[in-house]
C-alpha cells in the first residue's frame, strides 16, 4: 500500500479548515466575514489561483440564491413577516392544529417564491415566538415546516438552491434544462 504525504498546500487547507470551524463553532464571528476569511486565505497561501478564487461570484445560482436570501432578509425588514405572524396567530387562535395548516400553507407559498431554505431562516422566529407565547412545543411544528417549505420550494425554479444549481449544471452538459413552471412532464421523458 503506497504511503502519500501532504503537499503544503494540503496542511495550509486543512489549517484554514480548522480556523473556520472554530470561527463557526465560537459563534463569535459572523457568516460572512468567515466568507471572506476563506477567501482571503485561500488566496493568500495560494492555495487556489486567482481566477478560480472569484470565479464564484460569476455563476449564476451564486447570485440568484444571494437573491433569495437577499429578498428574505428584505422581508424580515420591512415588516412582513411580522405582519404574516400576527395574522397567522389572529387566525389561527390557540389551535395548534390551526396553526400547523397556516404555517403549512403560507411557508408552501413563500418558499415557491423565495428560496425555501430564506423561508425557514426567516421564520425560525416566528415559530420560536409561536412556542413561547401559545405554549405550543415547537418540536410538532418544526418538521412540518421544513417539509413544506421544501415541496413549495420544488414548485418553481428560485424556490429550492438544489433546483438551481442542478440547472444550471444540466446547462452546462448541454442536457435539456429543468423546466422553470410547476410542470412535472421531464420527469416522464
Amino acid at each position: 500500500m503506497a504511503h502519500s504525504s501532504f503537499t503544503l498546500a494540503g496542511w495550509e487547507t486543512l489549517g484554514i479548515l480548522l480556523v473556520v470551524m472554530i470561527m463557526l463553532v465560537s459563534n463569535r464571528v459572523r457568516v460572512d466575514f468567515i466568507g471572506v476569511f476563506i477567501l482571503l486565505a485561500l488566496g493568500i497561501t495560494g492555495v487556489v489561483s486567482d481566477k478560480d478564487l472569484y470565479s464564484g461570484f460569476g455563476n449564476e445560482a451564486i447570485i440568484v440564491i444571494a437573491t433569495m436570501l437577499a429578498l428574505g432578509q428584505a422581508l424580515i425588514r420591512s415588516g412582513i413577516t411580522d405582519t404574516l405572524s400576527i395574522w397567522i396567530t389572529r387566525v389561527a387562535g390557540r389551535s395548534e392544529r390551526r396553526l400547523l395548516s397556516l404555517l403549512m400553507l403560507v411557508g408552501g407559498l413563500m418558499s415557491s417564491i423565495i428560496s425555501d431554505l430564506a423561508f425557514v431562516s426567516i421564520f425560525l422566529p416566528v415559530v420560536l415566538g409561536f412556542e413561547r407565547h401559545l405554549k405550543i412545543r415547537i418540536s410538532r411544528i418544526l418538521l412540518p415546516l421544513a417539509i413544506t417549505s421544501m415541496m413549495g420550494g420544488l414548485m418553481t425554479m428560485v424556490g429550492s438552491a438544489s433546483s438551481i444549481v442542478a440547472n444550471q449544471l444540466l446547462a452546462k452538459a448541454h442536457i435539456h434544462p429543468l423546466p422553470s413552471s410547476p410542470s412535472f412532464r421531464w420527469v416522464y421523458a
